[in-house]
């Protein structure tokens, strides 16, 4: 027996006590089977499984109605400094596309010119043999470019 804050003997723990003692020493003196045991579960608080649903889904749709924001947001970013770039970047293929044509007007400057640029660093480099050689084939190069195949064999 224990004493409480005021004095009195408190009983409460040792009938718990005896109520444990008496239990055990019941079904060890029994000779037959043991009782089946009841499970017996403490009170848990019951919860609803459709609001519980409801609010997975609730903050599923919220992170996703999130993450499509950002994506927004991103993609304006990129899309609006990408724009600009992608103008410029048209702009300079159709300007190309245009000197490319005009080629053929000037077969014979770009010939020499690019069979001499190329000779002249090769002979510098490499010396005046392997210059003229590599001027030669630079020109032969440049003169099937502007002309193509079929300007060779003319």
């Amino acid at each position: 027996m224990s004493t409480n804050e005021s004095g009195k003997k408190d009983d409460s723990g040792d009938s718990s006590n005896n109520v444990l003692t008496s239990t055990t020493t019941s079904t060890s003196s029994s000779s037959s089977k043991p009782p089946p045991a009841k499970l017996q579960l403490p009170d848990i608080q019951q919860f609803d499984l459709k609001s519980t649903i409801q609010a997975g889904v609730r903050q599923t749709n919220a992170f996703l109605a999130t993450l499509e924001s950002q994506k927004i947001q991103t993609t304006n970013m990129v899309s609006s400094r990408l724009n600009p770039l992608v103008n410029q970047l048209k702009y300079g293929m159709e300007q190309g596309m245009k000197y490319y044509e005009m080629r053929r007007y000037y077969g014979p400057q770009i010939v020499a010119g690019t069979a001499s640029a190329v000779g002249l660093l090769v002979a510098s480099r490499r010396g005046k043999i392997p210059g003229v050689v590599m001027g030669g084939l630079s020109g032969l190069g440049a003169y099937g470019v502007v002309y193509g195949q079929d300007g060779i064999g003319k």
